[in-house]
Formats: structure tokens, C-alpha cells, sequence
């Protein structure tokens, strides 16, 4: 079953947004998560059936407000909402979102229209 993030079948996250995010991922996850997102020890797996499990048929909203009111750990909500977007859209694309034609969004309202979806 592929997997996803959309509406309906439109995906919404661009590479160049995820590459950014990956950029950000590093400096600010990765010491806890793993290089590879596959977590540590101390902190959860981002890809996989530990993401799905945890986030799956839940809205882009809800990954990014988890993300933002939690991390980094020791200074959440501090990256600014267009940081955890683009951390989002990296993690979307390493969980197999495909590539889509508009960024994700930094407006929650529009982000809890986007759901993460196992196709």
C-alpha cells in the first residue's frame, strides 16, 4: 500500500520545501531522531510504521502542532511556523509523499484539510 499526503490525491508539498526542511531536520531534530529518522533511545521513529501508527489518518495540522509544541525538546515553538512546515514536508516526503505542485501551507486552517493517509 503506498502512502501519502493529500487531499483527496493531491499531493502538497514541493522538494525544494522538503529540502529546506531537511536543512532544519538536521540542525534541530537530528541529534535526537536520527540522521535517517528512524529515532533513538530517547525519541521516536519519524518514517514507517511508527509514523503511521502514531499519525495516520490524522491532518497535516496535527503532525506540525505536535512537532511545534514539543520540539526542539528543550525549546519548543521556537522555529517559526514556515520552519515546521518545511521540518513537515520533509518528513511527508521521507514517509513517501509524492512531490506536489504548491508548498505546504503555514495556515492552520488549510493544513487541517491535508490528511495522512495510507494508500
Amino acid at each position: 500500500a503506498g502512502r501519502g499526503l493529500g487531499v483527496g490525491r493531491v499531493a502538497v508539498q514541493l522538494f525544494a520545501q522538503a529540502a529546506r526542511g531537511k536543512e532544519t531536520y538536521a540542525k534541530a531534530c537530528a541529534h535526537c531522531h536520527a540522521e535517517d529518522l528512524l529515532g533513538t533511545t530517547n525519541a521516536p521513529a519519524l518514517v514507517g510504521e511508527a509514523f503511521f501508527a502514531r499519525f495516520g489518518r490524522t491532518s497535516a495540522d496535527d503532525v506540525i502542532d505536535v512537532i511545534r509544541r514539543t520540539m526542539p525538546q528543550e525549546a519548543p515553538d521556537t522555529l517559526g511556523m514556515p520552519a515546521y512546515a518545511d521540518i513537515a514536508s520533509f518528513i511527508f516526503k521521507s514517509n513517501g509523499s509524492p512531490a506536489g505542485s504548491v508548498e505546504l501551507p503555514t495556515e492552520r486552517a488549510k493544513l487541517r484539510e491535508i490528511q495522512v493517509t495510507t494508500r
